[in-house]
């Protein structure tokens, strides 16, 4: 799904020393790190891999992020908002993910 960056994270961040590289990725990610019950007990060396590798897109109301059947490579983590995943093959059955859940692939 279309992404709505205005600038590459990971390109302005290795400009930077390590750690503010670290401080300013836990901090961008402070909303997922902390809703998200897979880290509310991870080792603090966890959190600051997770939260360097961690791409942030924001999605609007409608916006398709997948299709069912789909190979979802990231994993991905809700922050805030409700998705709808619909069902297809289930007559269009449905439901609903709100903060702190996940779904893709774990790879």
């Amino acid at each position: 799904f279309p992404t709505r960056k205005l600038y590459d994270k990971h390109a302005v961040l290795s400009m930077l020393p390590w750690h503010l590289q670290r401080d300013i990725s836990r901090h961008s990610c402070r909303h997922v790190l902390q809703s998200v019950p897979l880290f509310q007990d991870a080792e603090p060396g966890f959190i600051t891999a997770a939260s360097l590798a961690l791409v942030q897109q924001t999605a609007s109301a409608g916006d398709m992020l997948a299709r069912e059947g789909e190979e979802l490579s990231p994993l991905i983590f809700h922050a805030r908002g409700l998705v709808e995943v619909l069902n297809v093959s289930a007559a269009g059955a449905s439901i609903f993910l709100g903060s702190g859940m996940y779904f893709g692939e774990l790879v």
